[in-house]
């Protein structure tokens, strides 16, 4: 599903919302708060949904890689987002 969709879906169930830029502004706005929480390392927790988290990945040395190459690499520590689904929504997704 698109952001666009999404805002359609929103402008469909709340039609006093009156024209699709407020509907999209709306989803932009959510979109950019989990983002931004994100980015600062924050849990966003979203009720019978599910939660989005930042991990660090560790860094590691590797040797070589190529074969035409040895040398040793460091692969830098790194920041992942993971979502759980919370308990609702994957028996939802479950009973499909």
């Amino acid at each position: 599903m698109l952001r666009s969709e999404l805002a359609l879906l929103l402008l469909e169930a709340y039609p006093e919302l009156k024209s699709f830029t407020k509907a999209s502004l709306i989803v932009e706005f959510i979109f950019e708060t989990i983002e931004k929480a994100l980015q600062q390392e924050q849990t966003v927790n979203i009720y019978r949904f599910g939660t989005f988290k930042t991990i660090t990945i560790k860094g590691k040395a590797i040797n070589g890689g190529l074969h035409c190459n040895n040398k040793s690499r460091y692969i830098p520590d790194r920041q992942q987002v993971r979502f759980v689904p919370s308990e609702v929504l994957r028996k939802k997704v479950q009973k499909k």
